[in-house]
């Protein structure tokens, strides 16, 4: 994730803002990659060290919790609802 404040960005002209936003694009999968492997080696050093780790049970806790996207779009609105589907739909 890439941070940065509005007033910098406005003051970046399209192309630079172009060169940012295709940066970043371009180094998601390197860094999801990393992530995923420091996940899968430090799982294995706790592992190594005795501690039991348990496998969750995706389907059972996504039904778990659907009840709370449903408060979640009546608290925030149609943009929560919005923002929950783009997530869903980078899977």
């Amino acid at each position: 994730m890439v941070m940065y404040s509005a007033k910098l960005w406005e003051k970046l002209p399209p192309d630079l803002q172009q060169v940012v936003r295709d940066s970043v694009i371009e180094s998601q999968a390197t860094q999801r990659q990393k992530v995923r492997d420091d996940d899968e080696r430090l799982l294995n050093e706790v592992k190594a060290k005795g501690m039991l780790v348990n496998d969750a049970d995706r389907a059972a806790f996504r039904a778990s919790v659907l009840p709370l996207r449903d408060e979640a779009v009546k608290e925030f609105g149609p943009k929560a609802k919005e923002w929950i589907e783009r997530i869903e739909a980078t899977k």
